[in-house]
């Protein structure tokens, strides 16, 4: 009789047997722990994640692909060490997702970046998840027209003010458009983004927020994706200004007019 290797049953045991009921929880512990204690196995837990989470793209069955992406997400924050044994497949996927289009699964692909971006450990990887920072700016300009587009537009910016917070230094990280990545490992869909196109963006959005409320003002307590709507956008995209205004020494910048 076959006899399922250990990475693979512990990993698949995380998934619901009903589409929508989420994460197993008392599952993901074991993951954790086998994960931590054999980070040897992170690159194959990593590779079964990412061919999972595209097989439930294909099939439409945004609860797995969010029980994927939280997977990601725990796997990051419980062996953040070890990111780069995975990193790859985690990258795949917050790319898959964005390139995603649904809503919710672009969703899911912004908190798994943010979650990525903050870990220290990033290392090497760095460029690869800054070549995606572009889809974060294609959320922040989605037509107004389109559903959720509020929604999608303070989720891009909070993910955008989370990457500048973070990055080492915005001018290698976000280089010109016209040039792409030598990186072999990095996702091939986008070209790294424009520094100015990101301001650019961040301004737009502000603008549009002033026109609804002149007396906005920015408060730092609060989280614009909770507040929600054109004032929440507001906030988010002053929260990108000051995080842009505290690494003016790491930027260049020529125009955003």
């Amino acid at each position: 009789m076959f006899k399922q290797s250990k990475y693979k049953r512990i990993t698949t045991a995380v998934f619901p047997d009903k589409e929508g009921d989420g994460i197993v929880n008392h599952e993901v512990g074991n993951l954790l722990h086998y994960a931590a204690t054999t980070p040897s196995k992170l690159p194959k837990i990593g590779k079964l994640l990412e061919k999972r989470g595209k097989l439930e793209l294909e099939k439409r069955h945004v609860g797995q692909v969010g029980v994927v992406m939280d997977a990601f997400n725990k796997l990051i924050d419980a062996c953040h060490d070890h990111l780069t044994m995975f990193a790859i497949n985690c990258l795949n996927m917050i790319e898959a997702c964005f390139l995603d289009s649904s809503p919710e699964v672009k969703m899911f692909a912004k908190e798994t970046f943010v979650r990525f971006v903050s870990v220290e450990s990033v290392g090497g990887h760095a460029q690869s998840a800054a070549n995606l920072v572009v889809f974060l700016l294609k959320m922040a300009e989605t037509p107004l027209d389109e559903p959720l587009s509020m929604e999608l537009r303070v989720a891009g910016l909070s993910g955008l003010q989370v990457f500048i917070a973070v990055v080492d230094d915005i001018d290698v990280i976000i280089r010109p458009t016209n040039q792409t990545s030598s990186s072999p490992s990095s996702p091939s869909s986008s070209p790294p983004s424009d520094i100015d196109h990101l301001m650019r963006v961040v301004l737009d959005n502000l603008n549009m927020a002033f026109k609804q409320d002149p007396d906005l003002k920015y408060d730092p307590d609060h989280d614009g994706e909770e507040i929600g709507g054109e004032k929440g956008l507001g906030q988010t995209a002053m929260r990108c200004i000051s995080n842009l205004a505290s690494r003016l020494n790491n930027i260049t910048v020529r125009t955003v007019v």
